[in-house]
């Protein structure tokens, strides 16, 4: 729901020091992406319904991905000064994969 909503707001005000650096953005659509991954992953390694093997966290990963994908063309297409852009994707998916990393080297090694 957050990301929904950032995505649909006509733009989140980034302090004026972050705003010079360009990469300000494209780090935000990173961690974003990256907790949401996370928060997918360990809900499904609680549920008793889920086995979380590699192919399931792959699909976990490949889900949050064609999230952002789809978010980025609702942007375009549903909310007025929002753009789709390439870079925000390829963010979007290396936060996904970012979080699978996360979880299975600082989450699951806890456990």
């Amino acid at each position: 729901m957050i990301i929904l909503f950032l995505s649909a707001s006509s733009g989140v005000k980034i302090p004026d020091a972050l705003s010079d650096f360009k990469g300000t953005d494209k780090l935000g659509h990173l961690v974003i992406y990256a907790v949401l991954s996370v928060l997918t992953l360990a809900g499904a390694s609680k549920s008793p319904r889920i086995s979380l093997t590699k192919s399931n966290e792959l699909l976990i990963v490949g889900v949050c991905s064609v999230y952002g994908f789809l978010m980025e063309i609702l942007q375009f297409a549903c909310f007025p000064g929002r753009y789709f852009e390439v870079f925000d994707i390829i963010a979007n998916i290396i936060g996904s994969f970012t979080g699978l990393l996360v979880f299975k080297f600082f989450i699951t090694k806890k456990s």
